[in-house]
């Protein structure tokens, strides 16, 4: 992609050069594309033309890149950039060198460089280049939001200046991304319009791919009947190009579908279509990846012999083509159905050869995975608690950086059963709450409203761009207008700055005063608000230590009466104190939570007033609750994400308890140092000239004003409510 975009810009560069200054580059490219380096070299040294020089020495440094020199094209191209050069070769002498660092492993030097093209955004693929390569570096150092982001612009700008390629190619990347990063329902939505922009280009293998992978996605929805449609799709296009390797994938995504659902007969039928084709083809993988199937439908219909049997000639296969991953998958397979020291041996063996591999590569998500597998079979074996634990510790930190919360919910659940082993109940009971903490994370996110999210978000993006284009014409109007009455004017501001500076020295004084008044009455207010916050953490700590601790302590007591008496699970008292046990340990909880939600510390501000409106969601279902935020990552300040946070919550709380509303809107977005909070219903409203303003008001009001902001309200009998609060970013800070 990078040699292609290339050469398109030194066409375009050639055009510009030979109309002025005759420097004939058409051969000199001709030997770059064609990797001939001496004779591009020669070919340059031959230029006479002065004219030519800057265009001469960006040859070069190409060149030195493509050599594997980057130190000697760093060296030119910063020579060439103190010189005065024109946009142009500006950019590209940028471009170069962030590439020649990058060569380097100097990532950090690079940097800077890409940024500078990105924010002036030089019409020309230089600009493409750049926003490629700065992606790629986002991705590589695990910025993976901000690389979406960027990618997301991309995909923009082909949306409006691009053809149907380029608009394939960089949402081909976002669908891509969001699918290595675990993030199925992203996935699944950008994967859709990517496949009806395929369908226009007619590109059939493209579309076979994209409809297995969908399928496969839809699989780990658990939505087995749109993953099966989409996996048919392939099926046809495969049988459409007598595409034999594609038409055994994607029986063998069929048969794990099928698998899935616990429907073993047509499960067991393609995984032995996709054998039988494999060996007809000498396909040695799709051979064993079939027999894997096949093998777990045995297991299933407890033919635990045939399965194991089928899991070993597997095995064999995996073995034979050097497959780590795929060797210890069906190793670990037969170490469970065998229960040996010997099978469990061998698969913590190949967890250990598999690990080797993913670090080498960086598969920070394969090593996740493996780390955890290897923990619960050195648990099974009896191996030291100590080394089991240093595992799930590094475990722990791959999934944190990750940011897999499923993987936390298994490692928390290991550790806490190595410890309460230990003798260490303390440290146990701590992850059990961790795990069930976790638990209770994942189902919401398994619920939440992405796609819906993310139209929105384009919705805004659109009307962002067209009140952009309409603010430029109006300036461009106001310009010429403004330079007809410059003249006429010019005596008129000279009278009017005489009188306003002999006012002004009179108002001094008396603003001055009230400037110290108002900063004062902020401050105390700040201090209050702060105070205030301290208590409400003080009383959560309190609760969720103490009393949550006892629960937590009399669950785990009460639950194992149940073991040593079995007679207490048929007496009614017995459940009905469980689940009273439950209620209160819930309870607790939720006060916890409500005074002090662990998510505003621990995801940021966006997480936390998402996970709040989705929890007023399950509570009513009645009422539609939808939010919306834009720019919250760049608000840092932790004094103003609580106060931000504690102002939604009260008025999100009014809403429910007095609007009697159908449909409920919070919407946060920070733009141009202003953060603009709205909170609109459509309930019955109230009269705004009889209100009575109670606590909660109150807390409002003030919390705004120690944030320096300004509160409006657009409050009518019958036509709902709508709190519109304007933060200065910049002023909050002090």
């Amino acid at each position: 992609m990078r040699i292609f975009l290339l050469l398109i810009l030194y066409l375009l560069l050639a055009q510009t050069i030979i109309a002025n200054n005759n420097c004939q580059t058409a051969i000199v490219e001709e030997a770059i594309v064609m990797e001939d380096y001496a004779k591009a070299k020669k070919l340059l040294s031959q230029w006479e033309n002065p004219n030519c020089k800057t265009l001469q020495d960006l040859y070069f440094a190409e060149i030195y890149l493509y050599e594997g020199n980057p130190e000697g094209a760093a060296q030119l191209l910063q020579i060439l950039l103190k010189q005065n050069l024109d946009s142009t070769h500006l950019y590209k002498a940028q471009y170069l060198l962030a590439l020649a660092y990058i060569d380097q492993a100097d990532d950090k030097t690079a940097i800077p460089y890409l940024d500078n093209i990105l924010e002036v955004k030089p019409a020309s693929y230089v600009y493409e280049n750049a926003l490629d390569l700065r992606i790629n570096l986002h991705s590589k150092q695990g910025e993976h939001q901000q690389a979406m982001r960027l990618l997301k612009i991309a995909f923009a700008d082909a949306q409006q200046q691009s053809g149907v390629d380029e608009q394939v190619f960089w949402l081909n990347q976002i669908a891509t991304n969001y699918h290595s990063q675990g993030q199925t329902d992203s996935a699944i939505h950008y994967f859709h319009p990517l496949i009806e922009l395929k369908k226009q280009q007619e590109d059939t293998y493209g579309l076979l791919s994209d409809y297995s992978t969908l399928g496969g996605l839809y699989q780990q929805l658990g939505d087995y009947q749109s993953a099966q449609q989409q996996l048919m799709l392939a099926t046809e296009l495969a049988e459409q190009e007598k595409d034999t390797f594609s038409l055994i994938s994607t029986y063998i995504d069929i048969a794990n579908n099928y698998l899935a659902q616990r429907l073993l007969a047509p499960a067991m039928s393609h995984a032995k279509q996709a054998e039988t084709l494999s060996k007809q083809n000498a396909m040695l993988l799709n051979e064993g990846k079939s027999l894997m199937i096949q093998a777990q439908v045995q297991e299933l219909n407890g033919e635990l012999d045939e399965a194991i049997k089928t899991y070993k000639n597997a095995l064999a296969i995996f073995e034979k083509l050097a497959l780590k991953q795929q060797s210890a998958d069906a190793q670990i397979k037969i170490a469970d159905m065998e229960n040996s020291p010997e099978s469990l041996e061998d698969a913590a063996q190949k967890l250990r050869d598999l690990l080797q591999v993913q670090i080498e590569e960086e598969n920070k998500l394969g090593e996740l995975d493996s780390r955890i597998v290897l923990a619960r079979i050195l648990l099974r074996l009896g191996k030291d608690k100590t080394i089991i634990l240093q595992e799930l510790e590094q475990a722990t930190e791959l999934a944190s950086t990750t940011n897999n919360a499923t993987a936390l919910k298994d490692i928390y659940e290991i550790r806490a059963y190595i410890l309460e082993q230990r003798g260490d109940y303390k440290a146990a009971l701590s992850n059990y709450r961790a795990f069930e903490g976790m638990k209770d994370t994942l189902l919401n996110r398994e619920n939440a409203k992405m796609i819906r999210e993310l139209e929105k978000q384009y919705e805004t993006e659109k009307k962002d761009r067209e009140i952009a284009e309409n603010k430029v014409e109006l300036e461009r109007r106001q310009n010429r207008i403004t330079q007809m009455l410059l003249g006429m004017l010019a005596m008129a501001l000279l009278i009017a700055f005489v009188l306003f500076a002999y006012f002004r020295n009179q108002q001094l004084a008396k603003q001055g005063l009230e400037v110290l008044a108002k900063e004062r009455e902020t401050e105390v207010l700040r201090a209050m608000v702060m105070g205030e916050e301290r208590e409400r953490q003080r009383i959560a700590k309190d609760l969720h230590d103490s009393l949550g601790a006892v629960m937590a302590s009399a669950k785990m007591r009460v639950s194992a009466l149940q073991y040593k008496l079995p007679e207490l699970k048929d007496l009614d008292g017995f459940q009905k104190a469980e689940e009273l046990i439950d209620d209160a340990c819930n309870t607790v909880r939720e006060v916890s939570h409500n005074m002090m939600p662990g998510s505003l510390a621990k995801y940021g501000l966006e997480h936390a007033i998402e996970e709040m409106c989705f929890t007023i969601g399950e509570a009513n279902p009645d009422m539609e609750v939808d939010f919306f935020a834009y720019g919250l990552e760049g608000l840092e300040d932790e004094f103003i994400q609580i106060n931000v946070y504690r102002i939604v919550q009260e008025l999100l709380k009014n809403t429910v308890k007095h609007a009697e509303a159908s449909a409920l809107l919070a919407q946060l977005t920070l733009e141009d140092e202003m953060l603009n909070i709205t909170v609109e219903d459509d309930g019955k409203g109230f009269d705004n000239t009889t209100i009575e303003e109670g606590i909660g008001l109150g807390s409002i009001r003030s919390r705004v004003l120690s944030l320096k902001g300004e509160l409006t309200l657009d409050i009518a009998l019958g036509r709902g409510t709508s709190f519109i609060i304007d933060i200065p970013i910049e002023n909050t800070n002090t």
